[in-house]
């Protein structure tokens, strides 16, 4: 307290300044009204410098314009100069009348000009004076600047001074006040009646609560139960297909992991199996597993597609097969190029891939053609041009599409496609056609009109229930061919599914 005190006496002492209220605004009006004047006057000299800015005819000024004196004699000019006009078109230009009104025109705009002048020079006058007295302003704020500074140092360390005195009295207040308690000995508290000791212990309550949470448990396991099933929208089992879409005909496909391994049935030694990565990156395309997995659960489960859609249906059996999903990612593209591989051993196939947009179909059987299906379409191509031979598989044709082409749809409703679907007809025993998922694209949709048949793939835990009921109003919506069956892709399936020889 003492310290702070020294300094604001000794700050001062040295700036001269007295002790003044601290919530005085005396210098912030001060400074306000500096700033105005400033203001003002700045705006004077650009007003005045404007005015008095090089021009051409001074007369455009306003202060001239609307001077009443340069109005009256402008007027009293026009109206002699007209007299003027009239006599010397009566009398000639030597007449005595004609040269008095010459006189006065003369004399008339003598008083104009020097009129023009005198306002003139008093602009000029109200341009320096302006000048003069925002350099003056200028000063006075800078100073008042500068003290207004100096007061506000000082009003600082004078506040710190009073925080520091007040924490002097409080301080000191509080040790009188325990002095004050320390010394006195008195005391008028007295016991009125003694405490009860209970017998049992009033919380927990242990009893009532194990029963609540067992009572808030299994409601609260019901509803979750409930409203999970509300909320899991997934289709995870061909049950589940057959209520949604009242499907009778669902084909399940197990699931296919990187690094699946199975038993050989002669050696009885276990086998490790990987994916292939595309020109050997990280990407993984197409699996194709009967190749690689001939005995594996997901390609017996192929083999018995093959059988339900081609062998069961002896009267009329279809020959050009449509694969399609509802979404990307659902295993259309491995389905179509597993069951043509299980068709090439009962006979001549062709594998079409028509997903135009995404080809993955080239690149499942090491082919990199530079010509593909919508070269054909195009018209650029012939039929045989793009037509590969698989070097893996015997009796398997593919025509691949070699490179993504935007607005395809075009391109799948027209002849051409119809021509490709009658030429392929003759030439093979059966056909494969691989197409984009049908709620993105239309052109799985158009080509459905022109095969014997249609396989919906979905995948289990993925696709949900509403796009596969809308790929079905679709499909019917189109009158597409018959959907012969609904594949689900992935399941999982019990462990040691198919691991064992017969």
């Amino acid at each position: 307290m003492e310290s702070s005190a020294r300094a604001v006496a000794a700050f001062g002492a040295k700036t001269g300044i007295a002790d003044v209220d601290p919530n005085s605004n005396t210098y912030a009006e001060k400074m306000g009204d500096l700033n105005k004047q400033l203001v003002q006057a700045e705006s004077d000299r650009i007003q005045f410098q404007s005015f008095l800015a090089p021009i051409n005819n001074p007369e455009s000024l306003p202060q001239i314009r609307n001077n009443l004196v340069v109005q009256a004699l402008t007027q009293k000019l026009a109206e002699t100069e007209s007299q003027l006009a009239q006599s010397r078109a009566i009398y000639g230009p030597n007449h005595v009348e004609v040269r008095k009104l010459q006189n006065q025109v003369n004399e008339l705009r003598s008083q104009l000009k020097a009129q023009s002048t005198a306002i003139v020079s008093e602009l000029w006058t109200n341009y320096r004076a302006a000048k003069a007295r925002e350099a003056l302003l200028n000063g006075e704020v800078k100073s008042a600047t500068t003290d207004l500074a100096i007061l506000t140092q000082y009003n600082v360390l004078k506040r710190e001074a009073q925080a520091d005195r007040e924490l002097y009295d409080k301080l000191y207040a509080k040790i009188k006040e325990a002095g004050i308690a320390a010394a006195s000995k008195s005391s008028n508290i007295r016991i009125v009646s003694q405490a009860r000791v209970l017998d049992h212990p009033t919380r927990p309550r242990r009893a009532l609560n194990i029963l609540a949470a067992i009572v808030i448990g299994l409601i609260g396991g019901v509803t979750l139960a409930f409203v999970k099933d509300r909320l899991q929208d997934r289709i995870q089992t061909a049950d589940e297909i057959r209520d949604s879409i009242g499907s009778p005909s669902v084909m399940v496909v197990p699931a296919i992991q990187p690094g699946h391994n199975e038993i050989d049935i002669w050696t009885g030694k276990r086998t490790y199996l990987n994916l292939n990565g595309k020109n050997g990156g990280d990407h993984i395309r197409p699996n194709c597993f009967l190749l690689q997995r001939p005995n594996s659960p997901e390609s017996e489960a192929v083999h018995a597609l093959r059988t339900m859609l081609f062998v069961s249906q002896t009267e009329d059996p279809p020959k050009i097969v449509l694969i399609t999903s509802s979404l990307p990612g659902e295993g259309k593209t491995t389905l179509a190029n597993n069951l043509a591989i299980a068709l090439a051993k009962h006979g001549k196939t062709c594998l079409v891939d028509a997903d135009l947009r995404m080809p993955a179909v080239a690149a499942s059987f090491n082919l990199f053609p530079s010509v593909g299906l919508e070269h054909y379409l195009q018209g650029s191509a012939t039929l045989d041009q793009v037509m590969f031979a698989s070097r893996d598989v015997n009796n398997l044709t593919i025509i691949p599409s070699a490179l993504p082409v935007e607005h395809t749809n075009y391109l799948l409703t027209g002849g051409p496609v119809r021509s490709l679907m009658v030429r392929l007809r003759d030439r093979f025993d059966f056909v494969v056609i691989d197409t984009p998922p049908i709620l993105l694209y239309a052109d799985g949709l158009a080509v459905s009109t022109l095969v014997d048949g249609v396989v919906l793939v979905g995948r289990a835990g993925q696709t949900p229930r509403g796009a596969m009921r809308r790929s079905m109003e679709l499909l019917g919506m189109m009158k597409s061919a018959p959907i012969l069956s609904v594949v689900l892709n992935a399941v999982d399936e019990p462990h040691g599914y198919g691991a064992y020889s017969y």
